[in-house]
């Protein structure tokens, strides 16, 4: 697949704390949950469910992204640290 000039190409520079950045992840979550139906327990079915793929088949999936799969990992990472704030977490 052919990498897009807009493709998202560095790592996150807003803190995770960001009134934007969470409103960006709330957004994130919605899409999510258009496809299985929201709550907690579908919520981390889904999640748990991606993780294992990602682990299985991390290069053929990397391979289909339109960035490379370190930053898909790295944009993860990133959105768990939002969660996290907004949880309360440090």
């Amino acid at each position: 697949m052919r990498r897009s000039p807009g493709s998202w190409t560095g790592s996150p520079r807003r803190p995770s704390g960001s009134s934007s950045v969470r409103e960006l992840v709330r957004r994130w979550e919605a899409v999510g949950e258009s496809f299985h139906g929201g709550g907690e327990r579908a919520r981390a079915e889904t999640e748990a469910a991606a993780r294992r793929m990602w682990q299985g088949h991390r290069e053929e999936l990397s391979a289909r992204l339109p960035w490379p799969g370190e930053r898909m990992a790295e944009l993860v990472g990133y959105v768990e640290r939002v969660r996290e704030v907004r949880r309360g977490g440090s």
